[in-house]
């Protein structure tokens, strides 16, 4: 993460995916026809938790992730420990946040797996886990990248990959009961 600016200001956007597939950028919209860069976050997941403040993955070599409140005057505090390597998450306003974990090739998922947690509490629990389907030949540009969201009302979770043969449908989940109330159409991959 690099951040290039603390000035406060009074409105910020996070613009950007984050994660393995791209970078996310912190910008003070305060004068919209100007907006000014506060930070770059690379390679990891951040989540604006106030006007003026954000939340972001640090992963570190012992394979924990620290979860870092960053403050507008250029502080941080970290928030509470992952007990695995993690670059994408995604967060709700309850205080939850989900990630995954890529598992290799078994039985039943010849391309692997990969596991949803969801932390809350001071806890993770596994949510559930899918097989990743057969996509990663020369052959097939433009697959489209794993889904990991929550609601903004944070009360369900939608993940699952779409990445050729042997992919699961995408999976919507109930946080509160941690119950699966749907499974997405084969063919919805975003």
């Amino acid at each position: 993460m690099t951040c290039t600016d603390h000035r406060p200001g009074t409105n910020s956007l996070l613009v950007g995916p984050g994660g393995e597939f791209g970078d996310s950028a912190v910008y003070d919209v305060s004068d919209p026809i100007t907006p000014r860069l506060l930070c770059r976050i690379q390679h990891s997941s951040a989540q604006l938790s106030g006007a003026l403040n954000f939340q972001y993955l640090d992963p570190r070599q012992d394979g924990s992730t620290d979860v870092v409140n960053h403050f507008s005057d250029g502080s941080e505090a970290r928030n509470f420990v992952l007990p695995v390597t993690v670059n994408t998450a995604a967060w709700a306003s309850t205080g939850a946040l989900a990630y995954t974990i890529p598992l290799s090739s078994h039985g039943s998922c010849p391309a692997g797996a990969t596991q949803v947690w969801i932390y809350q509490g001071s806890a993770s629990t596994l949510l559930y886990t899918y097989c990743n389907g057969f996509g990663d030949c020369i052959c097939r540009f433009g697959l489209p990248a794993p889904v990991l969201a929550i609601s903004p009302d944070g009360q369900y979770l939608v993940s699952g990959w779409l990445a050729g043969k042997g992919s699961e449908p995408m999976a919507v989940y109930r946080l509160a009961d941690r119950v699966r109330i749907a499974t997405l159409p084969g063919d919805v991959a975003r």
